[in-house]
């Protein structure tokens, strides 16, 4: 392949993954003003793009300017990565659909950081409107009836 073979220029191997199917958009029709187009754009990124190919994986596309204004061009393969943030997206929806069906109010402490993570309904449980309770640890067990502190502190430690 031309792209892999030294002194090939960003042009010639953007042209030769549009050949190959990995630069979408382009055809035999457009193809020279597309890439003049896409090497353009390259030149001006502010972020790092990534591709979903007609198979279904995904790359990421990495670009480094070298000390004479030559580029490295870098195609990683994601599509671990995406397949993984899909189905965590999916799993979180799932969780959320569950948690407003049963209409509880949830809290979590990260024990690290303390940080309270809590859903809206804890509030209305508690007789509060949303983010009218400073929801802190030590406010959250200011809340619990005396004689219960006790068991709550043992079962969270």
């Amino acid at each position: 392949a031309p792209f892999l073979m030294s002194g090939a220029t960003f042009g010639d191997i953007v042209t030769a993954l549009a050949e190959q199917g990995y630069v979408n958009g382009i055809d035999q029709h457009n193809s020279r003003e597309r890439i003049d187009q896409r090497v353009a754009g390259f030149r001006n990124l502010t972020e790092i793009p990534e591709y979903q190919l007609s198979n279904g994986s995904w790359r990421q596309a990495r670009y480094d300017r070298l000390a004479d204004g030559s580029t490295i061009a870098r195609y990683i393969d994601i599509t671990d990565q995406m397949q993984q943030q899909d189905a965590l997206r999916a799993s979180e929806e799932r969780y959320a659909l569950a948690i407003a069906g049963t209409n509880d109010g949830i809290w979590e402490r990260n024990i690290v950081t303390g940080e309270i993570y809590r859903t809206p309904r804890i509030y209305q449980i508690l007789g509060y409107d949303s983010g009218e309770l400073d929801f802190d640890f030590e406010s959250f067990e200011n809340l619990i009836h005396p004689e219960d502190l006790d068991r709550f502190k043992g079962a969270i430690r």
